[in-house]
């Protein structure tokens, strides 16, 4: 049984929602986010600049936005339900002069200093919460590892214990009965044998010591 239910999504494939996109954290999402929105991976320049700009507090859905309202992106098709919309909404609710107003009402996000600075340390623990999870994955995989070992030593085990139960039990089965029938039959003429030769013998002693 793994230790954990809901694993993260692969930053190699496309999200099928904005909800798992976005629980990504710093390179992972960014990678997600090219794969997703343009339908490949990035290159270094872009991986780079972006992955700065989420550690410095930029907000996911601004980062979303500009790689969807490229050139590059407009040739993509997502396939996430309502994901322009949303995009709309939040660069609408970032515009100067009146994005300030917007999100008073429609409790967007913005790009206030303090928002900056709250978002680049959930991007930190973002970053921690994966590698924690790569690193209990990993022990879940060892400990996978070690016990179908330990079954197989077992299996191993069992099997040498019946090999030696029977190697046991043949060695101390009786004997069959025909062949103590055969012994049993050749015993009283092998004595008569030995008992006329035997009495032979004694014959002849006493013959030579009655002679003159």
């Amino acid at each position: 049984m793994s230790l954990f239910q809901d694993l993260p999504l692969n930053p190699y494939l496309r999200a099928d929602s904005l909800a798992s996109l976005c629980a990504l954290a710093d390179l992972d999402f960014v990678r997600c986010a090219y794969v997703t929105i343009l339908g490949r991976q990035p290159d270094a320049a872009g991986e780079s600049f972006y992955v700065s700009r989420l550690r410095s507090g930029a907000d996911k859905l601004t980062i979303l936005g500009q790689l969807r309202f490229s050139s590059e992106g407009a040739l993509h098709d997502p396939g996430i339900a309502g994901l322009d919309r949303v995009l709309r909404r939040h660069r609408m609710a970032n515009r100067p002069l009146i994005g300030w107003f917007i999100r008073l009402f429609s409790h967007q996000r913005g790009e206030t200093t303090l928002e900056r600075s709250i978002r680049s340390v959930q991007n930190e623990l973002g970053i921690v919460s994966t590698r924690m999870t790569e690193g209990f994955l990993h022990l879940n995989h060892v400990i996978h590892e070690m016990n179908l070992q330990v079954l197989a030593v077992r299996a191993g085990s069992r099997s040498a214990r019946q090999d030696g139960a029977d190697l046991f039990a043949s060695r101390s089965a009786p004997a069959p009965a025909d062949s103590m029938t055969s012994d049993a039959r050749s015993s009283p003429s092998d004595n008569s044998v030995g008992l006329s030769a035997n009495g032979g013998e004694w014959r002849t002693g006493i013959a030579r010591a009655l002679r003159p």
